[in-house]
């Protein structure tokens, strides 16, 4: 996670230290193709232990993901694309099952 404050907004980059204007580019993407491959959204979760941490590395293509407020040490992240698996395999239905 990258924590930046704002101080002035502008057209531009500048330097808020110097106030030096930086020469900035301005690009247009049309290929959808490109754009898709930044256009990813995950489910952040907190897995109990490293275990349960390791399973959804293993079988959902989850990612440590420590970082936030307050940090936690099984953080992950989980592609949006893994959480229709993960929707199927667990059911929160009432069984009438007690733990």
């Amino acid at each position: 996670m990258i924590c930046f404050c704002i101080d002035e907004l502008t057209s531009c980059l500048k330097r808020v230290e110097t106030g030096d204007i930086v020469e900035t580019e301005v690009v247009t993407l049309t290929r959808k193709n490109f754009l898709e491959k930044f256009n990813k959204s995950f489910v952040y979760g907190e897995a109990m232990d490293a275990d349960i941490e390791q399973h959804y590395i293993t079988q959902y293509g989850a990612q440590h993901f420590p970082y936030g407020e307050p940090p936690h040490e099984y953080r992950i992240i989980i592609p949006e694309d893994s959480m229709a698996r993960i929707m199927e395999e667990y059911t929160y239905d009432e069984t009438g099952e007690q733990i």
